[in-house]
């Protein structure tokens, strides 16, 4: 019998939470990715969503886990807890925006975060753009990762669908925010 690892059980709640929510029009999910890495023997699946009525704003939660975890538990080696690794992303696209704008938006992210996420995770903001295009039409990218900085298990199942309304007020929060 095959008995599923965290990571599955994980991932099956997760993917339950995030499609219950696009089943109520509440969200819409814009992709999906459930991938194995046989050079690393690593998992990854990662969901990713948008609020229904405002699409400039993306949320991707990502779920991962070591060969290093999926051994620990298959052999049940106690020598440090398994678990996963779960992150939490949003995608803000600029267009249009001089660079000291989109700075300047940079900070009330981090502000905003910070307070929906009461300074739990570490939050970075990546920019990118593409140099060649015209300035009144070029897109600024944020990509902003929280990362929690530990590894979740079983036992934070039941803190998964408050994790999903956080990332959700966070998306509204954004939207409602970020010019």
């Amino acid at each position: 019998m095959f008995d599923p690892t965290i990571f599955d059980n994980i991932k099956v709640v997760l993917e339950g939470i995030v499609y219950d929510l696009d089943l109520e029009e509440i969200i819409q999910i814009t992709d999906r990715k459930d991938q194995v890495d046989l050079a690393s023997m690593s998992r990854m699946y990662s969901i990713q969503f948008s609020n229904k009525q405002n699409k400039k704003i993306s949320a991707q939660c990502s779920l991962s886990t070591s060969v290093e975890d999926l051994s620990m538990e298959i052999l049940e080696h106690d020598v440090h807890q398994p678990g996963c690794k779960l992150e939490v992303n949003f995608v803000i696209d600029f267009v249009g925006q001089s660079i000291d704008a989109v700075s300047n938006q940079a900070q009330i992210i981090e502000k905003t975060l910070q307070k929906i996420w009461d300074n739990r995770p570490h939050i970075t903001q990546k920019f990118s753009f593409e140099s060649n295009q015209e300035v009144s039409g070029v897109l600024i990218q944020n990509e902003i990762k929280l990362d929690f900085k530990r590894k979740i298990n079983e036992n934070q199942l039941s803190d998964l669908e408050v994790l999903i309304d956080q990332v959700i007020l966070s998306l509204n929060t954004l939207n409602d925010k970020v010019n």
